[in-house]
């Protein structure tokens, strides 16, 4: 079988851990590294919080490089903790790290994995774009050697941060508009969709008892009580896992080509996302989600996570 070879860039936040423990499982997915930049919470925090979901569940292996503080323009990064809480991940239980980040930064780590390695590389790009438009301005020759880049961000309706923008997009307007004028295929899952994507605590049954169910359940409740004073509804909503399963399994996605334009204007409008037309070219693709299949997501998630919990030592 031939493996994914996948980076993911985030900002762990529940949804994220999710995402990772997400393609952790998958039998198709190798996750080669694990980049961060400050989004949900301040860098080291989320930098702490990738190396712990890792260590969870005996995952060490997978190198962590830490990235960007904060935007391009050099700004105060903004942060939503009030969903992820303190920690960036609700308090769930979960070791602490027994190592530190690799040397390199997020965007030269990027750049070490992709020359080197055989096959394409896929980048799932869950957080801030801060990293992934420094790797692509600083090592254009490497960028035919990125098979697509999976986007959670951006939105076409309303934003969760403004009403015309979604947070990560929003967070990095520059390095949003960077990645996505890149000469790399590209295929971006909004908050159009992604508000779509849901979980239940309840359905976390199903995941073997362990480690990996203890950190999820108490995740994902922290989650819903968040989401249940902003909206009624204990449903939690799945945006970073959502883009992991399209990384792995865009079938269960109705997808559409059309390439992105960001906003990075001053005004009110900020950070807001549009779509235009794209014919694809030499290879290159821009995609857009446009609706999901959610009872084919659902399956596909908890089969990971019941083969990475039942593979996990107590």
């Amino acid at each position: 079988m031939n493996r994914k070879r996948i980076i993911v860039d985030t900002d762990p936040g529940i949804d994220d851990a999710l995402a990772i423990l997400y393609l952790l499982g998958c039998e198709d997915a190798d996750v080669v590294g694990v980049t961060t930049v400050a989004g949900n919470a301040d860098i080291d925090i989320v930098t702490s919080n990738a190396l712990s979901i890792l260590e969870l569940v005996g995952r060490s292996d997978i190198p962590v490089a830490a990235g960007a503080h904060g935007p391009l323009n050099g700004q105060r990064p903004p942060k939503s903790s009030s969903s992820h809480g303190a920690d960036g991940l609700g308090s769930a239980p979960r070791p602490v790290p027994q190592r530190q980040a690799v040397d390199l930064g997020a965007a030269d780590f990027i750049a070490s994995v992709v020359s080197e390695s055989l096959e394409p590389v896929s980048i799932l790009a869950i957080a801030p774009l801060t990293n992934i438009a420094t790797f692509c301005q600083r090592y254009p020759e490497l960028l035919p050697k990125i098979q697509q880049i999976v986007i959670m961000g951006g939105v076409f309706g309303a934003g969760n941060v403004t009403p015309y923008a979604e947070f990560n997009t929003w967070s990095d307007p520059e390095a949003a508009e960077i990645v996505f004028a890149s000469p790399v295929s590209t295929l971006l899952v909004p908050l159009d969709v992604t508000n779509h994507v849901t979980l239940d605590t309840a359905d976390l049954a199903a995941v073997p008892p362990g480690p990996v169910h203890d950190f999820l359940t108490t995740a994902n409740e922290y989650y819903a009580d968040a989401r249940e004073v902003r909206t009624g509804s204990r449903l939690t909503v799945q945006h970073d896992a959502g883009a992991a399963v399209c990384l792995m399994h865009p079938d269960i996605f109705g997808v559409a080509e059309g390439a992105v334009v960001v906003n990075c204007d001053a005004s009110p409008r900020r950070g807001q996302t549009t779509q235009e037309p794209f014919p694809s070219t030499d290879g290159v693709t821009k995609r857009i989600a446009t609706d999901h299949n959610q009872h084919s997501f659902q399956q596909e998630l908890l089969r990971s996570l019941q083969r990475l919990a039942s593979t996990t030592r107590t």
